[in-house]
C-alpha cells in the first residue's frame, strides 16, 4: 500500500438537449460568495444553450479547452455519434463524426466518455453492440488527431477464458501516451497504455482482484496517473479502488474510513493539486442504503466533504464533479429514482441548483457530466425529456428527449 504526495498541476480528466425550444430559454444566479472565499468579478448565471440541430440526443461528456473552447460527444437516438463544438458565441456541430465498427447496429453505437492531451489529440471511449468486443476480443477506441475520428482497436484481453475486455474511462497524456481503464469480465480490474502506436494491458495490483473494475482514470501528468473504481471486500461488501502511477509502476492508495464501504465513480483535481472522489457508500444491491460522498486528498489527509445532499429520496450517488477551488464545487449527484440534482459546495455549505430553471413536473433533465474552465465558466450536460399523455392507437406515454446544454458564465466579464 502507499499514500500519494501532493500531485502536481491540473487533472486531465477521461471520461460517463432539449427538443421543445420553450424549455431552453432560462437563467438562473449561484448565490453569493461563500465567507472567505475571493469576491467573483460578477454574478455568473446559468442559461440552457441552444443545440444547433435540435434532435432525439443525448450529450454524454465534455471537455473543456478553455472559455472560448468546449467540445461535447452526442449520441443521437437513431444511432450515430458526433461531437459539437463551443466557440465563446455559440455551439455549431462538427463534420467529423465518431465512427462506429462496421457491420454493427449503429442503433446501438454510443460515445460514453472523451479526453483531451490537447485540441488536436484526444480520445472517445465508444461501446455498443461491437462484435469485436468478444472473449478474447478488444475493445475500440475513437482517436481524434485534430482532423478526423479514427477507431483505434484496444489491447486483447489478457484472460480470455474469463471475459472480454471491457473499457469504462480513458485519460490522454500526449499523442504517444494514454490511459484507459476497465475490467475483464468479473476476473479483475484492466488497465491499458497506449504508447503510440499501440494499446497494451500493464500489470497492476488489482489485476487478479475478483470482481474489482475501474470505472474513471486521470493523468496529472506523465507520470501521475490515478485509477479509480470499486472492488469487494472477503464478506462481497463494497470497497472502494484507487491506483496511481508513479511514472513506474502501479500501487494500491491508502484509502480512509469513509470509503471502506463505498464505489467510486468520478475524480477530479483543483488548482491547488488536490484530488477529489466522488461516488457512493452502501451496497450496490440495495438502493435504500446509498448515500453520496465526496472526499478530497490535500497532499498530506483525507477529508470527507460533510452533507452531500441527497435529493428527494435518500438513494443517491455522486455521478460526477468539477472542482474550480477548494470552495467552489460543483457535483452532479443522481437519485436512484427521482431528478438528477446539480450541487455547489462553497467551502462551507452544499446548495441546491437547477441549471434548467423552474419547469414542470414532467419535465426531467438528467445530468450525466460537469466540466468547467474556472470559477465563472461552468457546463452541466446531459438529456432533457419531457413525458406526453398517451395519444393514438398506442396507449402509452411518449418520451421525447433532447440535448441538454447548461451554461454557467459571466459572459465577456
Amino acid at each position: 500500500m502507499n499514500t500519494p504526495t501532493r500531485p502536481r498541476g491540473r487533472l486531465r480528466r477521461g471520461a460517463v438537449a432539449l427538443g421543445t425550444a420553450a424549455l431552453l430559454t432560462t437563467v438562473l444566479t449561484t448565490g453569493t460568495p461563500a465567507a472567505g472565499a475571493a469576491p467573483r468579478a460578477c454574478t455568473p448565471t446559468w442559461t440552457v444553450e441552444q443545440a444547433p440541430v435540435q434532435t432525439d440526443a443525448k450529450i454524454s461528456a465534455v471537455t473543456v479547452h478553455g472559455k472560448n473552447d468546449v467540445v461535447f460527444a452526442e449520441n443521437r437516438q437513431g444511432g450515430g455519434s458526433r461531437t459539437l463544438t463551443w466557440d465563446g458565441t455559440a455551439l455549431r456541430e462538427d463534420d467529423a463524426q465518431i465512427p462506429g465498427p462496421v457491420g454493427i447496429d449503429q442503433g446501438f453505437f454510443r460515445t460514453t466518455g472523451m479526453s483531451y492531451d490537447s485540441p488536436s489529440s484526444g480520445w472517445a471511449m465508444v461501446s455498443g453492440d461491437i462484435p469485436t468486443m468478444g472473449l478474447n476480443m478488444a475493445n475500440p477506441l475513437a482517436r481524434w488527431d485534430g482532423t478526423r475520428w479514427t477507431l483505434v482497436p484496444g489491447a486483447v484481453s489478457p484472460r480470455p477464458a474469463e471475459g472480454g475486455a471491457e473499457l469504462a474511462g480513458v485519460a490522454s497524456v500526449a499523442p504517444d501516451d494514454a490511459w484507459a481503464v476497465g475490467n475483464v469480465g468479473s476476473s479483475g480490474a484492466l488497465i491499458e497504455h497506449w504508447d503510440g502506436t499501440r494499446w497494451t494491458v500493464v500489470d497492476q495490483p488489482a489485476a487478479g482482484t475478483r470482481y474489482a473494475y475501474l470505472q474513471k482514470v486521470a493523468a496529472v501528468s506523465a507520470t501521475d496517473v490515478w485509477a479509480a473504481g470499486s472492488g469487494r471486500d472477503a464478506e462481497g461488501n463494497a470497497q472502494a479502488l484507487v491506483l496511481r502511477y508513479d511514472g513506474t509502476a502501479w500501487q494500491r492508495v491508502t484509502l480512509p474510513e469513509e470509503l471502506a464501504t463505498a464505489q467510486v465513480f468520478t475524480i477530479d483535481v483543483d488548482g491547488a493539486g488536490d484530488v477529489w472522489l466522488g461516488g457512493m457508500t452502501g451496497s450496490p444491491l440495495d438502493p435504500t442504503t446509498w448515500k453520496p460522498v465526496l472526499t478530497r486528498w490535500d497532499g498530506e489527509r483525507w477529508d470527507a466533504v460533510p452533507d452531500v445532499p441527497r435529493g428527494q429520496f435518500d438513494a443517491s450517488y455522486v455521478r460526477d464533479v468539477y472542482v474550480a477551488g477548494t470552495d467552489d464545487v460543483w457535483a452532479v449527484v443522481a437519485p436512484s429514482y427521482t431528478q438528477v440534482m446539480v450541487a455547489h459546495w462553497d467551502g462551507t455549505a452544499w446548495t441546491e441548483v437547477k441549471p434548467q430553471g423552474a419547469q414542470p413536473s414532467e419535465y426531467i433533465y438528467d445530468y450525466v457530466a460537469i466540466e468547467g474552465a474556472g470559477p465563472n465558466e461552468v457546463w452541466a450536460v446531459g438529456e432533457a425529456a419531457t413525458i406526453e399523455p398517451p395519444n393514438g392507437p398506442v396507449p402509452m406515454p411518449q418520451v421525447r428527449s433532447g440535448q441538454l446544454l447548461a451554461h454557467l458564465t459571466c459572459g465577456g466579464k
